[in-house]
């Protein structure tokens, strides 16, 4: 199969999640001898022709603009554009266009794109957008093949809001078994960890404030915090010198790359206290990365995590915003070495069920049930 997959952002110098699953994806696809290619976002300093990784990026643009109303409108139209000319390029007809967003808006890419061909089309909502008008649009993917959900709840979501049952398929997103698995641990402090940008809807602050807390009836809890993109904001700074835990804090802000998988394997717990998942994945890979590690993972009792975990049985739960949920789960994983062996063995088990190869054979599965529909 001839295979397009459209994207907002793809540069090289992003470890955005999306970015790194879409090249998984692309990269697993053409190892099973189909052609694929990404159709990303052109932007002034990106070439219209890049191979990563050994998959090619075209990316074309209507207006080369950076002000947001044409940075917007490139990503909704500028795509159908962009597959004309790799189709051009390379001398093939899609048989696969495959676009993957958080807004049903973007739907617009595919309806556009090689109208009146065969191409089958679908869409992936990956996570719950941040702009509420884009949903607007959920009945227009009622006009392409396939939509896939990576959790339940946004499923629902749609269905709500006036897509067609019968056009929703579930394929969980995936995550890198060969790069995220466990390493022997080398230091027997007390370690908590957390990874990804330094951002409120991460929950980062929460966290933070928790610290005190923990350190008040454990003083020797070392807290490890790695800034996803190296933009960490000075106010943390702050924060973390006014609290009086600077002795218990190590942040990682450098650009260059640590081997993520090692600190995960070398940390007792990962912390990841999403406030909500607007913006994030509906199953957040980090989650299941540090499971893979084999570290317990301290989260969120959020609706659409409760359909992944079950508290005390694959993760713990803290309640959204509360530093002091969040201590409380920390003491208490720290101290219960049965409850830890048991998340771990739990977690390491279901991190499986989102490995690269499991997840990617679904989406081909799925690619070659609709092709072969009239």
């Amino acid at each position: 199969m001839k295979i397009a997959i459209i994207t907002n952002s793809f540069k090289k110098s992003t470890l955005e999640a999306t970015k790194l699953t879409t090249l998984q994806l692309a990269k697993y696809f053409n190892s099973r001898n189909h052609k694929t290619i990404v159709i990303g976002e052109k932007t002034r300093n990106l070439k219209t022709t890049e191979l990563m990784d050994s998959v090619k990026i075209y990316r074309k643009a209507i207006v080369l603009n950076n002000s947001i109303f044409f940075t917007r409108l490139n990503q909704l139209i500028s795509a159908p554009k962009t597959i004309k000319y790799a189709e051009k390029k390379e001398n093939i007809k899609f048989d696969i266009i495959h676009n993957i967003s958080a807004s049903p808006l973007h739907v617009i890419r595919l309806l556009l794109s090689n109208p009146f061909s065969k191409t089958k089309k679908i869409h992936t909502i990956k996570s719950i957008s941040k702009s509420r008008l884009g949903y607007l649009a959920t009945p227009l993917m009622n006009l392409i093949d396939k939509v896939i959900v990576n959790n339940e709840l946004v499923g629902k979501k749609l269905i709500r809001l006036g897509l067609n049952k019968s056009k929703i398929r579930l394929i969980r997103s995936s995550i890198d078994l060969k790069k995220f698995k466990p390493y022997k641990k080398t230091t027997k402090t007390p370690t908590v960890f957390f990874y990804g940008p330094f951002t409120e809807r991460k929950g980062i602050n929460y966290l933070i404030n928790a610290i005190p807390l923990v350190i008040k009836e454990n003083p020797k809890v070392k807290f490890i915090l790695s800034v996803k993109f190296n933009n960490y904001d000075k106010k943390y700074d702050q924060l973390i010198s006014d609290l009086y835990i600077k002795d218990n804090v190590k942040i990682i802000t450098t650009k260059e790359k640590i081997n993520l998988p090692k600190y995960i394997s070398n940390a007792d717990i990962v912390v990841l206290p999403y406030p909500n998942l607007i913006a994030t994945e509906s199953n957040p890979l980090s989650i299941f990365e540090s499971m893979a590690c084999k570290t317990p993972v301290i989260t969120s009792d959020l609706k659409e995590l409760r359909v992944l975990l079950k508290h005390k049985e694959t993760a713990l739960l803290a309640k959204p915003k509360s530093p002091k949920s969040i201590a409380e789960n920390i003491l208490l994983l720290l101290s219960n070495k049965r409850l830890k062996s048991k998340l771990t063995r739990n977690g390491f088990k279901l991190s499986k069920e989102f490995g690269l190869k499991k997840i990617a054979n679904q989406h081909l599965k799925l690619y070659k049930s609709i092709s072969k529909q009239s």
